[in-house]
């Protein structure tokens, strides 16, 4: 199963991150912006936000929900992340896509699926239903989605130095009945890097599945529950 995220294409995820936006509303690579668009389900100005990381530290953050409302068939060709810190606090080193496979009419027994959270390990698995479940990732570009699928976007973060970094909104740009489009998502997140920060650990779930679906524990997390510290 952990062949499945670990080996896609290095190309697809490189072209992801070209289009990292310099500013919210502007298109990436020096290309004129796409028409603003409306095919996913609006967020109502969601924010989450992460404890503080140690510089090194990956965050894996499985959050902002996707569902084609427009009732036709779309393809997204690529997510923009930017805000204060990004770039110089902690950079993007992976963005994908998470079929949402529970529930509805868009159920296909091939994939699995996880909840929304911040995970330590890629692809981010969770013990449920008296069975480790892996997320099935997908290259961002090129990914299409019928009416009503739904899907998460799979980002993951590497902490660079001390500060603070914020992701105000995510763009997602997409392809549909010919036409380019891009659509501002309002889920902002946020959170910190610091040199004294506690090592993150996984959850029970995540250690119970870890070595059992072969996922790759991100980088200066503990596979087991760190005690909390004497002061």
């Amino acid at each position: 199963m952990s062949g499945l995220s670990r080996k896609q294409s290095l190309i697809a995820r490189t072209a992801v991150l070209c289009v990292v936006i310099a500013a919210i509303g502007l298109a990436g690579c020096g290309e004129s912006g796409p028409a603003s668009g409306s095919a996913f389900a609006r967020l109502y100005n969601v924010a989450i936000g992460a404890k503080a990381i140690r510089p090194g530290t990956e965050l894996g953050l499985l959050y902002v929900y996707l569902q084609n409302d427009s009732g036709k068939p779309l393809t997204v060709t690529s997510v923009g992340i930017n805000g204060p810190g990004m770039g110089t606090v902690v950079r993007a080193v992976q963005i994908d896509i998470g079929p949402l496979t529970y529930g509805g009419s868009d159920i296909t027994p091939l994939y699995d699926s996880v909840s929304g959270s911040i995970y330590g390990e890629d692809p981010p698995v969770n013990f449920a239903g008296s069975e480790c479940h892996a997320q099935i990732l997908k290259p961002v570009a090129g990914y299409q989605m019928s009416p009503n699928a739904r899907a998460r976007i799979w980002i993951v973060l590497k902490a660079l130095r001390p500060g603070r970094w914020t992701i105000p909104a995510h763009v997602v740009f997409y392809s549909q009945a010919g036409a380019s489009y891009r659509q501002v998502l309002r889920l902002r997140a946020y959170g910190s890097v610091a040199d004294d920060a506690t090592q993150p650990s996984l959850s029970w779930g995540e250690q119970k599945c870890l070595r059992q679906t072969g996922a790759r524990l991100l980088s200066k997390w503990a596979p087991f529950i760190v005690p909390p510290q004497k002061r």
